[in-house]
């Protein structure tokens, strides 16, 4: 399990109270790779990078998918996930655990206007309920941004 530091910590808790004053430990999406949970998701790291999530209700995923590369980028033993192929993966493995997709609600934020295009272009061809997409802000300084869903609140959260 990958560190968050203090800040992260804060901003959670912050963000992520659910009940009376307690919140789950959220699970952390690697990049390239997704992530089923009942409970907050997070990736970091991300520059030009997207985070789209699939809410279910329940159960929501979430994934940090690499921007739009022209040929796939493999690492040591697994295959990472870019904006071309996210959408049709996501749906896949959704189908797999017996969730219908067009019952999702997807929120996407994106550091990159043709991985933000081309995902949308994949969910509109889906017929997939798109609830909020965001463009990061330019960032010629590759300052890294935290994601964070909440399937309980319904919410996609930003640290910058």
């Amino acid at each position: 399990m990958k560190k968050v530091n203090k800040g992260i910590l804060s901003f959670l808790a912050s963000t992520l109270l659910v009940g009376s004053l307690a919140f789950s430990k959220p699970k952390v999406v690697s990049m390239g790779e997704a992530e089923f949970s009942n409970h907050s998701l997070i990736t970091s790291g991300l520059v030009g990078c997207t985070a789209i999530a699939f809410d279910y209700g329940k159960t929501a995923v979430m994934a940090h998918a690499l921007p739009l590369l022209e040929s796939q980028i493999d690492y040591p033993g697994k295959r990472l996930l870019n904006s071309r192929e996210v959408v049709d993966y996501l749906i896949k493995e959704s189908l797999k655990r017996g969730l219908n997709p067009k019952e999702a609600q997807v929120y996407i934020n994106s550091g990159s206007k043709s991985s933000l295009d081309k995902i949308i272009n994949d969910l509109d061809a889906n017929h997939l309920f798109i609830v909020s997409q965001e463009l990061a802000p330019l960032n010629p300084e590759g300052k890294q941004r935290t994601v964070i869903y909440n399937p309980i609140r319904n919410q996609m959260s930003v640290k910058y």
